[in-house]
Formats: C-alpha cells, sequence, structure tokens
C-alpha cells in the first residue's frame, strides 16, 4: 500500500461504505463494494465519490446536486441504464438495487 497516497485513493469501496454505514445504518448488511462495482463500472469514479464523501459526507443527507455525476459518454451502459447523480443519488440507487437483489 502506498502511504504517500490518501485512504480513499487506495480503498475507494472501503471509505465508501464506512461514510455510507455512518450516515444510514440500516446499510449495515448491504454489500456496499458489490453495488458500488455495479453502478460506478470505472474505479476512477469510485475514487471521485470516496474523495467527494471524504470531503462532505453530508452530501448523502444534504439533497444539493453538486456530488460526482457517474455515467456518461465513456460508460459502456445503454443510455437508459446511466445516471448523473450526486452522492445521494448514489446512495438511492445502491440502496435500490440491494433491495431488488435481497441484499438489504
Amino acid at each position: 500500500m502506498d502511504e504517500s497516497l490518501p485512504r480513499f485513493a487506495i480503498e475507494p469501496e472501503t471509505v465508501i461504505g464506512e461514510i455510507v454505514r455512518s450516515v444510514d445504518s440500516s446499510c449495515a448488511t448491504i454489500d456496499i463494494t458489490a453495488l458500488l462495482e455495479e453502478v460506478f463500472c470505472y474505479r476512477s469514479q469510485r475514487r471521485t465519490l470516496a474523495e467527494v464523501l471524504h470531503t462532505d459526507a453530508e452530501l448523502l443527507t444534504s439533497g444539493r446536486p453538486d456530488g460526482p455525476a457517474h455515467g456518461g459518454a465513456a460508460d459502456p451502459r445503454p443510455a437508459g441504464q446511466r445516471g448523473d447523480g450526486a452522492g445521494a443519488a448514489a446512495v438511492r440507487e445502491v440502496r435500490a438495487s440491494a433491495a431488488v437483489d435481497g441484499l438489504g
């Protein structure tokens, strides 16, 4: 592990999971890593989300639309499956996926 990099750059899925669980304890039993990998196809997207949430975890509950976008032209998913949501929208997507998959 490179000690010169911040933890959110090295372990973005773990950092996001810890932040989400600290904000919403009902996510304790959800496999957040698996859902993040499904929603955010690229690790760079997960690093960006981890950095944003590390800086301002209140984005998950504030309703402010200033979180990182995911999806877009480089996203290989069909247009109807892409999203451009903020951190809170990502958490809603993770929760919905968990409910559908029977994980939460």
